[in-house]
C-alpha cells in the first residue's frame, strides 16, 4: 500500500472523495413527488375509462344511430365491370371523337369545338397574344 507524504489522512482531498454526501431527504421527497405524481395519474386514468365505460354500448349490442335493423336484406354485391377492356376502348373512342371533329359549342355566341390538330396549326398562324407596355395584343 502507497502513502502519499504528508497528507494527513482525515482529509477530505487525502480520502479522494466528496466531502458532502447525497441529501437524504432531498431524495425521499423526490422519489414520493414521483409516486404522488403516478397515483394521480393512475387515478385520471380509471376515471376516464369509467366515465367512457358508463357512455359506451354494451359488447355485442347494436349502437342506437342503425336506422334498419332489418338484417335480411342482403346489400347487392359490387357492380363490377363485365369487360373492362371493352369500356376503355369506348370510353378512348368518344374523347378521340371529341378531339378530332368539328361541333357548336353555341351557335348564338360563334362558339365552335375545332380539331385539335387544327386548333394548334390556327395557333402557330395566329400567334398567341402578349403583353406590350401593359397593353394586351
Amino acid at each position: 500500500m502507497t502513502h502519499l507524504p504528508n497528507i494527513d489522512p482525515n482529509d477530505s482531498l487525502a480520502r479522494r472523495h466528496e466531502t458532502s454526501d447525497v441529501h437524504f431527504k432531498s431524495v425521499l421527497l423526490s422519489g414520493f413527488g414521483f409516486l404522488v405524481i403516478m397515483v394521480l395519474g393512475l387515478l385520471l386514468s380509471w376515471g376516464v375509462y369509467a366515465l367512457f365505460n358508463r357512455y359506451t354500448a354494451a359488447p355485442g349490442s347494436h349502437a342506437e344511430t342503425v336506422t334498419n335493423p332489418d338484417f335480411s336484406k342482403q346489400p347487392s354485391g359490387p357492380n363490377l365491370q363485365s369487360d373492362p377492356h371493352a369500356a376503355l376502348v369506348a370510353m378512348r373512342r368518344s374523347e378521340d371523337s371529341v378531339l378530332t371533329s368539328y361541333a357548336w359549342i353555341s351557335r348564338d355566341s360563334g362558339i365552335v369545338r375545332v380539331p385539335v390538330d387544327r386548333a394548334m396549326k390556327l395557333l402557330v398562324k395566329k400567334g398567341l397574344p402578349y403583353r406590350e407596355a401593359g397593353v394586351l395584343k
